[in-house]
This record gives structure tokens, C-alpha cells and sequence, in this order.
């Protein structure tokens, strides 16, 4: 009995613990979720600060720059310009520092300009005698197995008329870089023409075509020219040239510059050329003549003896004219088959002789090496003409025909010899 009644004490005091200390369980579970209410709530207002704070920082900004753009900025404004223009020459327009043009005398150029206006109409008076080569050569087509036409464009220079074609003269390796099938030439005036190989000279590089114009009337070809040859003795270093044709390589380009030097000698088989050097660049695939201020031509120009050096050199016509009158014709001139060196009078007094040419090089198959001429004979005398130069040894031998016997005098060794040879053409 003791027994249960302390079970129903402890049971009467635990329903009374409960009772007393009820309310605090529900205290602490209203706590908890009064917390998070607190912290949802605390964000909100946060995230609305927040946004209400940029909202009037964003506006103040605009208002602060609108008032630098449209007050503190507004004179710095920029308004649409127009070029300036002079409407009396050599007056500035504006003040100094409100958009003044710069101040320029036109006196002051005015004697360059002048200058570059005279090249320009030398230039335009030039080019009617001024062609374009076209060459054409067929090539198979490795795919479809038919024949395709190529073409390539020269430059070209009307050296004379002979009633039924013009003779123009070319640059030989860049027209027949390639092999050629067909050639034309169009002039100045847009008239096209067949043409042909007339001459070349490889050792000059140079080349003559002819273009028949025998199809055109009188006044169709009342525009095209013959260019005009001058004297290239007159030359001296410091005279202006103009180099015409395509000097820079592109058809119709023009340069102008001065002489530099005269004294070169450029050595071909049985003659020489004196050679133009100038201040102007020169490219490997530029071709022209050099005219002087009366647009007369002086020289051809040339790389054939330029080396490494890069500036525009010439063939002096004076010297070249021989050669081109043949090419011309065409003709060949007379052959021997040497290549001579000219002596200076030092070593000609120190040989005891008065002239002569030295032989550097005996072409084989030759009439020089059929008659046992030798590399450093000097040849004195050619029939009843000393020898001073190798371009007067080609004027001499072509004094003669074909088939006639000539003497020519010469030393080996310190020996005179004189040695009879018959004429021979030039193949």
C-alpha cells in the first residue's frame, strides 16, 4: 500500500512540473519562429534601403552630369566644319589659334613646280611614241587537256617608220622571258597591230620588233609618233634626265632625276657602249629610254652592267646608234668575235705603243678564233685605220664588205704580226 501511494505522489507531482513549466515550452517554440519572421523581415528592409540608397545616388549622377554636359561642356561643343579654303593666294584664313590655315607663299614653289610641270608635258608630248607589247604563248591545261592562251604586257619604244611598219624597240629578255606564240602592239591612239621579231642583241639585251601598219589610213595614224634621238655627248654629270616608258616598271611611269657620271664603258663582242649613270632608282623589271629637257632620247636604259648597284644607268646613244641602225634594217654587222678592253695611255707608253685594244675574250667559232686571234693580242691597226676604241673597231670592220680581205696589225708578246682575214658577216 506504501508502495502506491508514492507512485500516485510522484505521479501528482510530475502532472504538476508539467503544468508549471508548460508555458516555457511554449515561450521557446514562439521564440523560434518569431526569429525567423525577424530575419525575413530585416532582408526586406535591407534590400529596400539598399534600392532606395542607389535609386538616389543614380539621380543625383544624372543630375550632376547634365548640368557638366549642358553648362560647363557647352562651349566646347563640336559644330560640322568644311574644309578651308583660299580665296586670295597667300592669305591665311581664321586667327591664329581659331582654326588658321597654314601661311604658304605660292612663290616660294613656284620654280619646282614649274619644273614638274615641264617634266608632266615632256611626259604627255613622249607618249604617242610609247607602245604596249603584248606577247601570247599557248599553255596545255593539265585537267581539261586544251590549250589556253597567256599573255603577258610590255613596254615598248617607236624607234622609226619605214612607210609600212613601225620599228620598236624592246626589252629582248623580258619579252621572251617565256616562249611566244604570237605578239601585238597596241599605240597610244588604242590601234592594235600584228608583230614580229625583226633583230635582238643579247649582250645588250635589246631587241627590235615590227608592227605593220599597212591596214590603218593616214588618219589613223596621225596621233602615233617616232621618238626623237638627241646628242648624249653634251651629257655631263649634274645634267636632268627624264626616264620614260616604264622605268619603275609600270607601263607609262615617269622619273626624272640628273646624271651622275659618264665615264663607264660597258664591253660587248666586237664594240662598246658608253654608259649613263643617274641618281635614280633603278628595278630589275623597268625598261624606258632617258630623254633630255628637250625630249630628245640619250640613252636606253639598261641593268646589263648596273652589278649590285641599284641606281638607274643608261646605254649613251651616240655610242648605241651603230648598233640600233642595224637592228633596225635588220641587218647584221660584220663579225670578228672579241671583247675588247680599252688602254690606258700609261700602259700603252709603258707597252711602247701609241693605241691599241687589248682582247680579253675570243668567242669560239668565231672568225677572230678561226684566223688563231688570242685572249691578250692588242690589236693596233685595221687596214689603214689605227685603233683607239671598240666602238671605232666596229665602225672600221663594217666599212668593208662581205668577202673582202682586210690586214689587221697586232702585238703578242711585244711581236708585231700582221695577219690577213676575209670578212665575215654576223650570223
Amino acid at each position: 500500500m506504501a508502495n502506491e501511494s508514492k507512485e500516485r505522489d510522484a505521479l501528482e507531482e510530475n502532472k504538476q512540473a508539467n503544468e508549471n513549466f508548460g508555458f516555457i515550452k511554449q515561450e521557446v517554440g514562439q521564440k523560434k519562429w518569431g526569429s525567423k519572421q525577424k530575419k525575413r523581415a530585416g532582408m526586406f528592409v535591407t534590400v529596400f534601403l539598399l534600392a532606395v540608397m542607389f535609386g538616389v545616388i543614380a539621380s543625383i549622377s544624372y543630375k550632376a552630369s547634365d548640368y557638366v554636359l549642358t553648362n560647363i561642356l557647352e562651349e566646347n561643343k563640336r559644330v560640322e566644319v568644311d574644309f578651308p579654303t583660299q580665296t586670295v593666294p597667300g592669305t591665311p584664313i581664321g586667327n591664329g589659334g581659331d582654326g588658321a590655315t597654314t601661311q604658304v607663299d605660292p612663290a616660294a614653289l613656284e620654280e619646282y613646280s614649274s619644273i614638274l610641270l615641264g617634266v608632266q608635258q615632256v611626259a604627255d608630248t613622249l607618249s604617242p611614241a610609247i607602245v604596249t607589247v603584248t606577247a601570247v604563248r599557248k599553255e596545255l591545261d593539265a585537267i581539261f587537256g586544251e590549250t589556253a592562251p597567256v599573255a603577258s604586257e610590255h613596254t615598248g619604244i617607236i624607234l622609226a617608220d619605214n612607210q609600212l611598219e613601225y620599228l620598236i624597240l624592246v626589252n629582248y629578255s623580258q619579252l621572251y622571258a617565256d616562249r611566244v606564240d604570237s605578239l601585238s602592239v597596241t599605240f597610244c591612239n588604242g590601234l592594235v597591230a600584228d608583230a614580229e621579231l625583226l633583230e635582238a642583241n643579247e649582250e645588250l639585251d635589246l631587241a627590235v620588233i615590227r608592227a605593220s601598219h599597212k591596214n590603218y589610213g593616214a588618219e589613223e595614224l596621225e596621233q602615233i609618233r617616232v621618238i626623237s634621238v638627241g646628242d648624249s655627248s653634251g651629257l655631263s654629270a649634274g645634267a636632268v634626265v627624264i626616264a620614260v616608258g616604264s622605268p619603275t616598271g609600270k607601263h607609262l611611269s615617269v622619273d626624272v632625276g640628273m646624271v651622275s657620271s659618264t665615264g663607264e664603258i660597258g664591253y660587248i663582242t666586237d664594240s662598246s657602249v658608253s654608259l649613263i649613270s643617274t641618281n635614280m632608282f633603278g628595278y630589275e623589271d623597268g625598261f624606258g629610254v632617258l630623254v633630255n629637257a628637250k625630249g630628245e632620247m640619250v640613252g636606253v636604259l639598261t641593268r646589263c652592267f648596273a652589278g649590285e648597284r641599284q641606281m638607274q644607268q643608261a646605254y649613251s646613244i651616240n655610242e648605241l646608234k651603230p648598233l640600233l641602225q642595224y637592228m633596225i634594217n635588220g641587218k647584221q654587222p660584220n663579225a670578228f668575235g672579241a671583247v675588247f678592253q680599252e688602254l690606258s695611255q700609261a700602259v700603252l707608253t709603258e707597252l711602247s705603243l701609241d693605241n691599241g685594244l687589248l682582247i680579253t675574250e675570243v668567242r669560239s667559232d668565231s672568225p677572230a678564233y678561226e684566223n688563231e686571234f688570242r685572249r691578250g693580242d692588242i690589236i693596233t691597226r685595221i687596214g689603214e685605220h689605227d685603233i683607239y676604241f671598240a666602238s671605232q673597231f666596229f665602225t672600221v670592220l663594217n666599212n668593208y664588205l662581205p668577202g673582202q680581205e682586210i690586214d689587221i696589225t697586232f702585238y703578242r708578246n711585244g711581236k708585231k704580226t700582221v695577219k690577213t682575214m676575209e670578212i665575215q658577216a654576223g650570223e
